[in-house]
């Protein structure tokens, strides 16, 4: 649907939704109009229905703090996401440089890395454009890794707001080791607001949070 069609229709739904507003309002004040509501009261509910709908609907639409809805934008942001690991290699190359990034880190409790300079990073890791950059050996504390296997954390989208509108967090968990069972980790890292987060299996040792 062209921009401008999708603009008609929408101008065409709110005029209809603003007409039966005018309609509730004037029905006091009116008995003809009363007596049109009772007279065809399946044809009012049908329209006052389509008329709430319609002002949700510009409600989700000039709320910057509602709009975009959260699947919808994660729905884009995973398809950069694959974009992104694509122009890397593939899920191969980000597992293989993830492999080489946990062997570097060994020796540490924890690795961390914030947005700044990728010249650091692995190739296929800085080709993310991630946000943030963990490295967690096994167990690892349970909220960060309660796993038996090293973990590479790329956050790559996701920002909380007081007032705005709040990014969705999305990410990847990298498990660099065969785990030859599927990874199910209790709960993310503890952020602020405190939430749970959901993991979608996407390649071999390779998990998606959000």
């Amino acid at each position: 649907m062209s921009p401008a069609l999708f603009s008609l229709l929408f101008l065409g739904c709110f005029l209809i939704g603003l007409l039966f507003f005018v309609r509730f309002l004037c029905a006091p004040f009116s008995e003809k109009i009363r007596a049109q509501m009772s007279e065809h009261r399946l044809l009012h509910w049908i329209w006052g229905g389509f008329a709430l709908f319609t002002a949700f609907v510009l409600f989700i639409f000039l709320n910057p703090s509602v709009w975009p809805l959260a699947w919808w934008e994660r729905r884009a942001q995973r398809a950069i996401v694959v974009q992104r690991v694509q122009s890397a290699g593939g899920w191969d190359s980000l597992k293989r440089d993830c492999v080489a990034l946990a062997e570097h880190c060994k020796s540490e409790l924890a690795w961390q890395w914030y947005a700044g300079n990728t010249n650091i990073l692995p190739a296929a890791v800085a080709a993310l454009q991630p946000r943030r950059v963990e490295y967690y050996p096994p167990k690892h504390w349970p909220h960060f890794n309660d796993s038996n296997f090293p973990v590479v954390r790329i956050t790559i989208f996701g920002a909380h707001s007081t007032g705005g509108h709040e990014i969705p967090w999305l990410g990847l968990d990298v498990l660099c080791d065969r785990s030859g069972t599927d990874y199910q980790p209790r709960r993310q890292r503890s952020e602020t607001p405190l939430r749970y987060w959901r993991y979608r299996k996407v390649s071999d040792d390779i998990y998606e949070f959000f």
